[in-house]
């Protein structure tokens, strides 16, 4: 039986209405509040703002104690360059401007496909997919990659389910420009091929060749090049592997491994993505078709044990997979027919209770990035150092902030702590030391050890006895001060 070939200008009418839709439920959270749900994302709209008024760079030399210094690849060059034209916006609202439009485009992407399968009604979709839990909604409001890879992501496993192996290339290629963690498209191209196989579907080898294909091009035709490569090690090497991770730095709560406390958070996505399947199979109605979504959705659940971030896939997957065993009606009688509009309505209004509370949850609780608090400290550096002086900081997610507002300095790292580790693991050690207070002379070791006369402390516990220490040597001088941030000058 032949399969009809989508209506494109339906599919496009679908594109551009839930785009419009989902900008407007995530500007509905990001201009609500003052502060950012992160900091990473003022790294990323600098480097936006950066790629629109300086041009494009292959190097990156704000960070000293880095392996940036010597091995740069912007691995979110698409994404950078995808918000550049935002940056006449300013750098605050370009920040936010990009995180509705890029969220937008990965759930309309999403949509989309669902509605390409059979989804309906698609105005429930449009919801019941931002809103099923709050972690996720979470990742797609950040000025970050997330949104823009899962529309890439959407768009491979399209090409692999159609079988069209020049579209899985072009997808796995255009992804590895976008984000190096692309990297997850080998493994779904080697199940769709072994589903193929099993299945005796010719082509089975192609699929796997050509994404393979397409990551090695879009490691090796890419702007930076060929150290995308080296980059590419240094940078998930660390997560790879837990024998090289003996320092064990702070890497933030997204790395952590998800909990069944993180359960009832998503249970409109493990509803879609388990309770419908596992009903679809129980009763033989599980499409041959549903394989490929069923093992990737089983790849990055599993990869939440290892890293929680990971539900920024699993959760938009599972809702793909449980739009359509509903749509070929998994349920269908199962009881009388008016019976089963009532639960299809309760179940609807249970979607959107959840909805609500996952919304206010974000609402509440994920805009505490206040950008401001370093303004002030950052112009400072900016207008009484000379270009390129060093910044010593105590912690690696001060250097998002800095940088957001003064590019004129140079710091130490930032970004992800395993940087530092990789460029010089020692170096790591004293500088813990360090920032912990436990240096006998700090005003020497980050005069000599780490060429910086500048210390910016940020007001917390693990900052206090080093500030301490530095308020009591006559070498240094608190050069600025308000109630979040202290600066010192140092006289070697």
């Amino acid at each position: 039986m032949s399969v009809a070939p989508p209506d494109l200008r339906a599919l496009a009418r679908t594109f551009a209405l839930t785009f419009v839709l989902e900008a407007m439920l995530i500007a509905s959270l990001v201009l609500r509040h003052d502060a950012f749900p992160d900091v990473d994302g003022m790294y990323h709209a600098k480097m936006g703002w950066l790629l629109y008024y300086e041009g494009f760079r292959r190097d990156f030399p704000w960070m000293v104690c880095s392996i940036t210094a010597e091995h740069w690849a912007d691995h979110h060059f698409l994404y950078h360059a995808l918000i550049a034209p935002l940056a006449p916006l300013g750098l605050v609202l370009m920040h936010r401007a990009a995180a509705i439009a890029v969220g937008a485009l990965g759930l309309a992407a999403t949509l989309t496909k669902m509605a390409k399968d059979g989804a309906r009604p698609m105005w429930f979709w449009a919801l019941a997919l931002p809103l099923c839990g709050d972690v996720f909604l979470y990742r797609m409001v950040l000025t970050r990659a997330m949104p823009l890879c899962l529309a890439l992501l959407v768009l491979f496993v399209d090409a692999l389910e159609a079988n069209r192996p020049r579209r899985v290339a072009l997808a796995a290629f255009v992804a590895m420009w976008a984000y190096q963690g692309a990297l997850f498209f080998a493994p779904i191209a080697v199940f769709a091929a072994a589903i193929a196989w099993r299945q005796g579907r010719p082509g089975a080898v192609r699929l796997v060749a050509y994404a393979l294909g397409g990551l090695v091009l879009g490691l090796s035709l890419n702007p930076f090049a060929p150290a995308t490569w080296d980059f590419l090690m240094l940078h998930l090497g660390p997560y790879l592997s837990h024998g090289r991770n003996t320092l064990r730095p702070d890497i933030g709560p997204e790395w952590a491994p998800a909990t069944w406390s993180l359960a009832p958070r998503v249970w409109p996505a493990i509803a879609l993505g388990a309770v419908v399947p596992l009903a679809a199979l129980a009763r033989r109605r599980f499409d041959p078709r549903d394989a490929l979504l069923a093992v990737t959705l089983a790849m990055f659940t599993v990869s939440t044990l290892r890293a929680q971030r990971f539900i920024e896939y699993a959760a938009p997957v599972a809702v793909m997979l449980g739009a359509r065993a509903l749509s070929r009606g998994v349920f269908e009688g199962l009881a009388a027919p008016r019976v089963l509009r009532w639960l299809r309505a309760g179940a609807m209004a249970a979607f959107a209770l959840a909805g609500a509370w996952h919304w206010r949850e974000v609402d509440a609780g994920g805009f505490r990035a206040g950008y401001r608090e370093a303004e002030g400290a950052a112009r400072f550096l900016a207008s009484h150092t000379a270009p390129g002086e060093v910044v010593f900081h105590g912690g690696w997610a001060e250097f998002a902030p800095l940088f957001f507002f003064n590019h004129h300095n140079r710091y130490l790292y930032g970004l992800d702590p395993y940087f530092f580790v990789e460029y010089d693991p020692r170096r790591y050690v004293d500088y813990r030391r360090v920032v912990a207070g436990d240096d006998a002379d700090p005003v020497a070791a980050i005069t000599g050890r780490f060429g910086s006369r500048w210390v910016l402390l940020v007001a917390r516990p693990e900052s206090m006895r080093l500030a301490r220490q530095l308020g009591a040597d006559r070498r240094a001088r608190v050069a600025w001060r308000d109630d979040k941030v202290l600066i010192f000058v140092l006289q070697p």
